[in-house]
């Protein structure tokens, strides 16, 4: 009797898993939230006599999604 309930309850659970989206498919006719870090770096990079010679402020995205971060307005290849 209790395996029966726990065999039925089971099929149920995966029945409505199967049914359910996960949140991270992604196509671009339905566009989903995605989770990113950004992080505003002020840097400075020194010579060996402690003069500055670079100083700049870039904006560092990390994608967490398989989709990586190219589809984002403001990110640029710079592979290419």
């Amino acid at each position: 009797m209790v395996g029966g309930i726990f065999v039925a309850a089971t099929i149920v659970l995966l029945i409505l898993l199967g049914l359910h989206k996960s949140p991270y498919n992604h196509s671009d006719a339905y566009p989903i939230a995605r989770r990113i870090q950004l992080f505003h770096v002020n840097r400075a990079l020194y010579n060996k006599d402690d003069g500055v010679k670079v100083r700049d402020s870039p904006l560092y995205v990390i994608a967490q999604d398989y989709r990586g971060a190219m589809d984002i307005p403001f990110v640029v290849d710079e592979s290419e």
